[in-house]
């Protein structure tokens, strides 16, 4: 069973490793469509935990495919 999202798609049931992949593929579409963007608004775009965001977004700058570029008014 499929739940579609705007062009994103979630199939419940997904093993761990699937899901972590979408996940990470989830946050570097959000980053690319939506430009410079809090890991707040990547939780509720992507509707993912903080934890989730806070560990995908620790990766992808270790890895250089994203950068912090400062902080935003909170």
């Amino acid at each position: 069973m499929a739940t579609y999202e705007g062009s994103r798609v979630y199939r419940a049931g997904r093993a761990a490793p699937d899901l972590r992949r979408y996940n990470r593929a989830l946050v570097l579409g959000l980053v690319r469509e939506l430009g410079p963007i809090s890991r707040a608004d990547l939780g509720r775009e992507g509707r993912l935990s903080m934890p989730a965001v806070m560990e995908i977004t620790d990766v992808l700058i270790g890895e250089g495919l994203i950068r912090e570029i400062g902080r935003g008014p909170s």
